[in-house]
């Protein structure tokens, strides 16, 4: 009997520690509900509008990351930017310089002065820009090609006067360099690399510095045109 008792005792209810009795003798569950975890947030990093690191300037942000995408200047855009650009517009300045006259040729040989120093700018901005990887590099690279074409081309103007021995050959070797040079700029993967075509944009100073080159250049021309039909 006893075991009977036993096996058929019924089993005390297990109640919950967190629970309550209240007055009334029922049980209530005061624990906490589970709350799902919200998401967790990583916090980006703030990076300026319109900022890519294949965009002038990142090396300023990142630096480690900027010379490991990119690399330094190398191969022919470094043979270009030291002797093209370079040692090109210095050989401009000093021509310019020593090559002072007085007298007749004094209003001339003033404005040819302002003109190389233009040049000279425009080529250490070009530097500049490739170096920074600026948005108007390639712009620079190509507006001084054309301004030293144009440059050497303008003698011809003065072909009755200084001989087709002395200006034809300048002329067509001038030609020849920025056809080379220009078409490099155009279709160099280096070039592209470096300036991708989809990151490239005018700047203010980029205009400036053409337009006063370029006025210069004409002034240059004018005077000399006008300087040769007066001795003549």
């Amino acid at each position: 009997m006893e075991k009977e008792r036993e096996d058929g005792a019924t089993k005390a209810p297990v109640v919950d520690e967190n629970a309550t009795m209240p007055l009334d003798g029922i049980a209530q569950n005061t624990a906490e509900p589970i709350v799902a975890p919200e998401e967790t947030v990583v916090a980006e990093e703030t990076i300026p509008e319109g900022y890519n690191t294949i965009v002038a300037g990142c090396e300023e942000e990142y630096p480690e990351e900027y010379e490991a995408e990119c690399g330094p200047l190398r191969g022919w855009l470094l043979l270009f930017l030291i002797m093209g650009v370079g040692i090109g517009s210095l050989v401009t300045v000093y021509e310019a310089f020593s090559n002072y006259h007085d007298g007749p040729f004094f209003t001339l040989s003033l404005v040819n002065e302002f003109y190389s120093l233009a040049y000279l700018a425009l080529g250490v901005f070009t530097i500049l820009a490739f170096v920074k990887r600026d948005s108007d590099a390639v712009l620079l690279a190509k507006s001084f090609i054309v301004i030293n074409v144009l440059s050497n081309c303008t003698l011809l103007l003065l072909i009755g006067t200084l001989g087709v021995e002395t200006v034809l050959p300048d002329a067509v070797k001038s030609l020849l360099w920025g056809g080379v040079w220009f078409a490099f700029m155009c279709n160099s993967s280096q070039v592209q690399e470096r300036i991708p075509e989809e990151t490239r944009k005018a700047k203010i100073r980029s205009w400036i510095l053409v337009a006063v080159a370029a006025v210069l250049l004409i002034a240059t021309s004018a005077f000399s045109v006008q300087l040769a039909a007066t001795l003549d």
